[in-house]
């Protein structure tokens, strides 16, 4: 075997421990959780809503469902190295930071609407830009399931943030869907939502008991 091969061997043996270690961190966090789903709602199927069971004829624990998935990608963002997650009350309003940058979680785009969208983004922006930091705005399920990086007045609702001053296109930004996994977690990205998805999957199965 030659120092390549062996090489190649070896890296894949600490990705595959590295990714085994998140994985057991997730269902940690899925196994905290899954008692406490279900209630009522009716809104546009997610991904996330599919794989625990709910359709567009039955859609029981809607609103429950996203109070604690809310509450579940926080937990499962700051296993990543890049996320460390903020106590309720910290000075920025924000979800999490890093050396860097403030981040905003959200889980659905179409929460999003209207002056209070503004007026919650533009005061947590604004403590980015005095303390020279970048923004990042988390939505993990976009419009029509989409994935995209794109600067924060993306939103209709935030165009006015142009207006801003200090803010930056570049610095600024908003992340959905797989995006989000493909910057908080490089290496696997794609493989972390297939785990969240089946952690939730087992979470319908546990709540049907």
């Amino acid at each position: 075997m030659n120092d390549n091969k062996a090489s190649i061997i070896i890296t894949n043996f600490f990705r595959n421990v590295l990714l085994k270690n998140q994985e057991k961190k997730i269902k940690k966090i899925f196994n905290k959780y899954k008692s406490k789903f279900y209630e009522n709602s009716r809104e546009l199927l997610t991904d996330y809503e599919k794989a625990f069971g709910f359709t567009n004829e039955n859609r029981t624990g809607n609103r429950k469902f996203s109070q604690i998935l809310g509450k579940i990608m926080e937990e499962i963002y700051n296993i990543s190295y890049r996320f460390t997650k903020l106590n309720e009350g910290d000075e920025s309003g924000c979800d999490g930071k890093n050396d860097n940058t403030f981040f905003e979680s959200k889980l659905k785009y179409n929460t999003m609407k209207g002056s209070e969208a503004y007026s919650e983004i533009s005061k947590k922006l604004l403590y980015s830009i005095k303390n020279n930091k970048n923004f990042y705005l988390f939505c993990l399920t976009d419009r029509g399931n989409g994935n995209n990086i794109k600067s924060l007045h993306y939103f209709n609702s935030l165009k006015r943030i142009e207006n801003i001053e200090g803010y930056n296109r570049e610095r600024h930004l908003y992340l959905s869907g797989n995006k989000i996994f493909e910057f908080l977690f490089p290496t696997y990205n794609i493989l972390i939502k297939t785990i969240i998805l089946n952690n939730i999957s087992l979470c319908k199965i546990y709540n049907l008991k």
